[in-house]
């Protein structure tokens, strides 16, 4: 028999919790200073995470439709040779240095950044400063040899060519020289001054030599700064004894990435104007595996935020080791190249 003493069961009304969204906006933060140093604090964070992926330039290579990748490089060096037979010797190389310099100085977001006073040296804004450093690195290496070997009138004369000698002298400012002379305007006025030794060359007016023994002093060159931004990228303390740190992490990552992919694009240039040697010593095969090995890095991009993670870390990366890793690889590829070419 049912007790009738018991009280019939109420059903549990549910209540509707507020959503997160609602909950938060009800939490109150403190007063307009608190709140706007809040958002200064999350406007940082974003710029950190976000800006940078804006950042990756659209080079200008010898194919102008498309980069070399490790599925289509054999294809793009023999179609930029063909291209390029019907022009002088060294046009092709000069041209790749002007669209290496012309892209930082006007194509690149900001223009020229080391020397900008504003958003230079500003954390996350530096990465692109780095990266020009590296490119302008890699630029002045193989001018060098450009002004001492390849264009040289008469090939062993002792004058120099007056363009390229001129064009030199003007990179050689320092890059963070903000007036009297600023950077990027004697940077400019180098371009302009390649630009007519470009236009001398096609009117048979200058020289350039594709001997072996220029190929030789080139790839030297090459081979120095692929050297010295494999160094870089796996020491944990500067010549002077103080330690790499989380700060010192990105500038040295993205100086490499500069060099690194400036080496690529000269490269390319150098398989065009080389060509005949390359092929008498078969190393065009091994010119393309270092074109493509080198066009890794970029086929990979940047990573959102440049890490030192332990090479036992589960959640970090070494974002510098595994760039050193392409770009040491890129080296190996090269020493190997260059004694097939010394045979």
């Amino acid at each position: 028999m049912a007790d009738k003493n018991k009280k019939p069961a109420v059903k549990e009304k549910k209540i509707a919790r507020p959503s997160l969204f609602k909950r938060m906006s009800k939490i109150k933060i403190g007063g307009k200073k608190t709140k706007w140093a809040l958002f200064v604090v999350f406007a940082i964070l974003v710029l950190m995470l976000v800006v940078p992926m804006f950042f990756e330039k659209e080079r200008v290579t010898l194919n102008t439709d498309t980069g070399p990748t490790a599925q289509n490089v054999k294809q793009i060096l023999p179609q930029a040779a063909k291209a390029r037979k019907k022009e002088a010797p060294g046009v092709a190389f000069t041209q790749t240095v002007i669209n290496l310099l012309d892209h930082e100085l006007n194509r690149s977001f900001g223009g020229w950044r080391p020397n900008n006073l504003i958003i230079g040296g500003v954390i996350p804004l530096d990465n692109v400063t780095n990266y020009q450093y590296g490119v302008l690195d890699m630029v002045r290496r193989v001018m060098i040899e450009f002004r001492d070997h390849l264009s040289r009138p008469g090939g062993g004369a002792s004058e120099l060519d007056p363009n390229v000698s001129k064009a030199l002298n003007l990179l050689n400012i320092d890059a963070t020289s903000f007036w009297f002379p600023s950077a990027d305007a004697e940077y400019a006025k180098a371009v302009e001054e390649l630009r007519i030794y470009n236009s001398r060359l096609k009117n048979k007016k200058a020289v350039f030599f594709t001997r072996s023994d220029n190929l030789n002093s080139m790839l030297n060159a090459i081979r120095a700064a692929l050297s010295a931004a494999g160094r870089d990228l796996t020491m944990t303390q500067f010549s002077d004894g103080k330690q790499v740190t989380m700060f010192d992490t990105d500038d040295i990552y993205y100086h490499s990435r500069g060099v690194a992919l400036a080496c690529r694009d000269i490269m390319e240039a150098i398989a065009v104007e080389f060509e005949e040697d390359i092929n008498t010593s078969n190393a065009m095969g091994l010119t393309q595996w270092l074109i493509s090995t080198l066009n890794n890095i970029d086929e990979e991009g940047t990573p959102w935020m440049v890490v030192d993670g332990e090479a036992d870390d589960v959640f970090l990366a070494n974002s510098r080791r595994n760039l050193a890793t392409w770009i040491l690889m890129s080296h190996a590829v090269l020493v190997t190249l260059m004694d097939n070419l010394s045979k």
